[in-house]
């Protein structure tokens, strides 16, 4: 286990957690304003309470596909996150989880998820408030995309509140991570990229990911121009 004691650190700025780690403390990494990227090992069960709470320099993170609830406040205030995967193995999105990430463009919340708290995506977009006569009208502009698999969509609009139920899409995994995501530039291997157990090989030519079925890169023709 890790205690608090990087609680506050503002000059951490890259953090790799050893693989055998199965458990962190709440608040852990809370206020690392600096932290850019992080390395959690496949042995996590758990992101728990506000352990990224306030890193505001976290672009993004790969939650591994041991991990079954995302604590609440997790990443309340990580306000560089632009797209975010939430891994099948997840059932527990605790409230204001994902609260302020107001960059946060895309999510992709799988049918495993069995609830989803109260605020846990509130403010993730540009609120702008209109006062009419005496009262105060908040209008929204939303999220790109929450993403969840066909036939998902309903329950989702169960677990969300009614501002985000036009932004619900039904896409598939493959779909979803066809739409050229800036998450997955920093992706290095199978394993990290292979949430869903799709075949998928990075191109050795041009870096793009293709699926092993398709036989050829999609941008550089690879193997059959060689």
């Amino acid at each position: 286990m890790i205690g608090c004691k990087y609680y506050g650190c503002s000059s951490l700025q890259n953090m790799k957690l050893p693989q055998y780690l199965i458990y962190c403390g709440s608040s852990v990494f809370s206020k690392c304003s600096s932290l850019q990227t992080i390395e959690l090992p496949i042995s996590m069960k758990s992101i728990n309470k506000s352990m990224f709470s306030g890193c505001s320099s976290l672009k993004n993170i790969l939650i591994p596909s041991s991990v079954t609830r995302i604590g609440r406040a997790a990443f309340y205030q990580c306000k560089s996150f632009k797209e975010i995967i939430i891994p099948k193995s997840v059932q527990y999105i605790d409230r204001l989880a994902f609260r302020y990430c107001r960059n946060l463009k895309a999510v992709y919340i799988p049918d495993s998820v069995k609830r989803i708290g109260m605020y846990a995506f509130s403010d993730c977009q540009e609120i702008t408030t209109v006062r009419r006569g005496r009262s105060i009208y908040r209008e929204y502009e939303s999220m790109g995309l929450i993403a969840t698999p066909p036939g998902n969509k309903e329950k989702i609009e169960r677990m969300l509140p009614k501002y985000l139920h036009d932004i619900i899409k039904e896409l598939t995994y493959k779909e979803f991570i066809n739409c050229n995501m800036q998450l997955y530039e920093n992706i290095k291997t199978e394993r990290e990229y292979d949430y869903n157990y799709l075949d998928r090989v990075k191109c050795p030519r041009c870096g793009d990911w293709y699926y092993v079925d398709d036989g050829v890169c999609d941008t550089c023709g690879y193997p059959w121009n060689e």
